[in-house]
């Protein structure tokens, strides 16, 4: 009886075990032979890992590729290939939770599945009446909608005991860009140089600072909001420091901006007067004020004919995407088309890790509409200067490429996830909205929202603030699993 019972508890050790035999079969195989076939062997063997693996365990994994790959393809270890596997991990992981046969649709993940396909009916629809290359629907489509193919796919088959386990994920892949951003700091310089395994990412910088604060969000919200003793609330202390160092060394201005907004909402939510709150609400002013007085940068931020000027850039990329829609009116609806604004896939030809692939893989072109604003971004030093003041932005690629009906399914979504996380008290709730705001203010200031490295990690802390409320964690069986 003993012996069944342990054969039973380790059975769900045999799926994985057998493929990470196999796996490393046939790795060790095809790097003596051909290296390159090496990779394309484990990009097949992992397109079986939905069936073997619960599907949220493929959308960690999304995550953890979306982190890691940049840092693989510059040491050489993986070809440039890599830095896209994270988009059928994300889509298969979604697809296999809508089939998970031991779980039903709750009311968030019927209106997550909704406005996923509705963005990819939008995006369809707008390249059927603007036409351009057909890769640029799918990828557009893919861009916007996986933070919430991940969202899906990790609430509809993970439950509550799994939090602690995707806190760790998602805590950890902040603490390990500490040694990296410290190392590139005292080797490399400070500012640009500073990307932690973001390597050779044009936005590397700003990433690892958002990475690094999100982190910091979450351990001030647990510091607050849940009763814990001081020693752990010590070391806690102890962790934001190093974290909060990253985007400082990194010259990260418009997410520590962005995060102070973020932080400043998540002490306000609570409402509530702990001394905690009091004391954590001087001790973060007391550090923006001290950084203001000796960090130039933040001081510009309260110039307001400097970021009056700057936000001209926006301005005028705004007009110009006005301008052009006027041509044809129901563009103001499902607009110009994928890929004809702003959009990161507008500006994917120029993206360095596109270019990187083997020739005639992604052949995308930039349209005039995009041409015209690149060219006024580049005409003025200061538009120039920063991403911030450029015409770029995800909120104006959304509504230039897909219109109002675009703008109206996105914000949607971000409601859906917003009611989710309001629902719930607990301490990673908090944080969930404090990061989600976070994220939709960075999508105003550049292209954040399609940027995969920062867009996959968020939704994985927004998605244990959603497993944290008993609505989404009940167990909820098929009528089959009943009798």
């Amino acid at each position: 009886m003993r012996r069944e019972l342990i054969a039973r508890r380790h059975k769900w050790l045999l799926a994985p075990l057998s493929f990470f035999i196999v796996l490393g079969l046939v790795l060790g195989t095809s790097l003596v032979l051909q290296p390159m076939l090496a990779w394309f062997l484990i990009a097949g063997l992992i397109g079986t890992l939905p069936l073997l693996f619960p599907a949220y365990f493929v959308a960690c994994l999304a995550v953890v590729v979306a982190i890691f790959s940049r840092l693989l393809v510059a040491w050489g270890i993986a070809p440039g290939f890599i830095n896209f596997l994270h988009f059928p991990l994300a889509v298969a992981s979604s697809f296999f939770a809508i089939l998970a046969p031991h779980s039903r649709f709750n009311s968030l993940s019927v209106r997550l599945v909704i406005g996923v396909g509705a963005l990819g009916i939008l995006s369809a629809l707008s390249w059927l009446a603007s036409g351009g290359e057909l890769l640029k629907p799918i990828l557009s489509w893919l861009l916007f909608s996986e933070p919430f193919l991940i969202l899906l796919a990790i609430i509809k088959t993970s439950r509550k005991n799994n939090i602690r386990t995707l806190a760790r994920l998602a805590l950890g892949l902040a603490f390990v860009q500490i040694p990296f951003a410290f190392w590139q700091a005292a080797t490399l310089g400070l500012g640009d140089a500073v990307q932690g395994t973001f390597v050779r990412n044009g936005a590397g910088a700003h990433i690892v600072g958002a990475i690094a604060l999100m982190a910091v969000i979450v351990l001030v919200a647990h510091g607050i909001f849940s009763r814990q003793k001081i020693t752990s609330l010590g070391l806690k202390a102890l962790a934001v420091l190093p974290l909060f160092a990253i985007p400082v060394l990194a010259d990260a201005k418009q997410v520590i901006i962005t995060f102070i907004i973020a932080a400043a909402f998540l002490l306000w939510a609570h409402r509530k007067f702990r001394l905690r709150s009091l004391i954590a609400e001087a001790v973060i002013g007391s550090l923006f004020v001290g950084a203001a007085h000796l960090y130039q940068p933040l001081q510009r931020a309260v110039d307001f004919d400097f970021v009056l000027e700057g936000l001209g850039g926006k301005i005028a990329a705004f007009q110009i995407v006005l301008e052009h829609m006027k041509e044809f009116y129901p563009a103001f609806l499902i607009g110009l088309g994928p890929g004809q604004s702003v959009s990161r896939i507008a500006l994917a030809a120029q993206e360095e890790y596109v270019k990187s692939l083997p020739s005639g893989w992604v052949d995308l072109s930039l349209s005039p509409v995009t041409n015209e604003i690149l060219s006024i971004t580049s005409a003025n030093y200061l538009f120039s200067s920063s991403s911030v003041w450029s015409g770029v932005s995800s909120w104006l690629g959304l509504f230039g490429d897909l219109g109002l009906l675009g703008i109206a399914l996105y914000s949607w979504l971000l409601w859906v996830v917003w009611r989710g996380l309001k629902r719930s008290s607990s301490p990673w709730a908090y944080s969930g909205r404090a990061i989600l705001v976070m994220g939709v203010l960075l999508g105003a200031v550049f292209n954040w929202l399609e940027t995969p490295e920062f867009t996959l990690p968020w939704a994985l802390y927004m998605s244990i603030g959603l497993l944290d409320n008993e609505d989404f964690t009940r167990p909820q069986l098929l009528p089959a699993d009943r009798r």
